[in-house]
């Protein structure tokens, strides 16, 4: 219950079908790799938030689950499938609720070459729980971005495949406005020394501007304050109609 009403809509945040939140239990019934993976990030979420020392359940079952991950991993890349992606998001999660193991994101690597494989490049485009874990995966590589300020080799062509830019539902531009911002991290901590080609910059500007203008009334606030510093409100206040997808 843990994972299903505290965790899952973290991951379904820009997701309306709610794929963490469904279709992974479902799936964990008969995928001992996720089954694993949930029991692991569940404990450990129960363990930060009762202020519990001792980490022994969630260690057990995380490493049940990386045991299982290694045997897969070890098969022919053509076996590579959305179980194996949607295990090594989990297990990443687990890593974010970690400490100790958030201090080298092994996981997150595992899914970045998953995601640059030509094996997994299909899923993005066919939907369900493989696109939604990939989305997923990318915001768990923005997170290194910011808090790390270190570039992350990630092929951003695959996502552009995605069935998100063929929709024009809440949950297709929400991971719209994630895949811009990843554009922008890519040129902001670049792999290699910047070019100083600024059309890069431009071409970005013109996308996220051409996102905006079309977004959704949903996507518009129906109350905004700014921020005002001499009364003690550096943040603006802006209300929106509905919650973000997945809560």
């Amino acid at each position: 219950m843990t994972y299903i009403h505290k965790l899952a809509p973290l991951s379904d945040a820009c997701d309306d079908a709610r794929h963490f939140a469904l279709e992974v239990p479902r799936l964990a019934l008969h995928q001992p790799m996720i089954m694993n993976g949930l029991l692991a990030l569940a404990s450990r979420y129960d363990s930060r938030c009762t202020n519990t020392s001792s980490d022994i359940e969630s260690t057990f079952y995380h490493n049940k689950c990386i045991k299982l991950l290694i045997e897969a991993f070890a098969q022919p890349p053509e076996t590579w499938d959305s179980t194996l992606l949607t295990a090594v998001v989990i297990a990443r999660l687990y890593e974010e609720n970690d400490n100790e193991t958030d201090s080298y994101y092994h996981h997150l690597s595992g899914t970045q070459n998953l995601l640059n494989h030509e094996v997994i490049a299909r899923f993005v485009m066919q939907g369900g729980l493989a696109e939604a874990a990939s989305w997923v995966h990318l915001r768990q590589a923005i997170y290194v971005y910011v808090v790390r300020r270190e570039p992350l080799e990630i092929c951003l062509e695959n996502f552009e495949r995605s069935t998100v830019f063929r929709r024009s539902d809440d949950s297709a531009y929400a991971n719209r406005a994630v895949y811009n911002f990843a554009k922008l991290m890519k040129l902001f901590l670049p792999m290699e020394s910047p070019d100083g080609d600024l059309g890069k910059w431009e071409a970005v500007e013109r996308e996220i501007q051409e996102w905006y203008d079309a977004r959704p009334v949903s996507f518009k606030p129906i109350f905004h304050k700014a921020a005002d510093i001499s009364s003690d409100r550096p943040f603006p206040v802006i209300c929106f109609a509905a919650s973000v997808p997945g809560e």
